[in-house]
């Protein structure tokens, strides 16, 4: 029989809260992306904001202790799906 940790299970819980609100999140950063989106091309002006989504690359990457390349993948994932939610 495996032995568990004490507080294995707790700090388990907790990864769960957190992925489920990282999850909450992203689905709110859609959802504004696609209003961003709407107001764009109520403007005329187009989807991708390239200097817009450097901007925000980059001031992510500056604020974190972690790896900033890790950091950075996850957040050009999320910025091209944004993108692609507003077309």
């Amino acid at each position: 029989m495996e032995q568990k940790m004490p507080g294995l299970e707790e700090h388990r819980r907790r990864i769960d809260e957190i992925d489920n609100e990282i999850l909450r999140l992203i689905e709110e950063r859609v959802n504004i992306a696609k209003k961003i989106g709407k107001e764009k091309k109520k403007l005329g002006k187009d989807i991708p904001d390239l200097g817009r989504e450097k901007q925000v690359l980059d001031k992510i990457t500056e604020s974190t202790e972690l790896n900033r390349g890790f950091i950075r993948s996850i957040f050009e994932q999320v910025i091209r799906y944004c993108r692609n939610e507003q077309n």
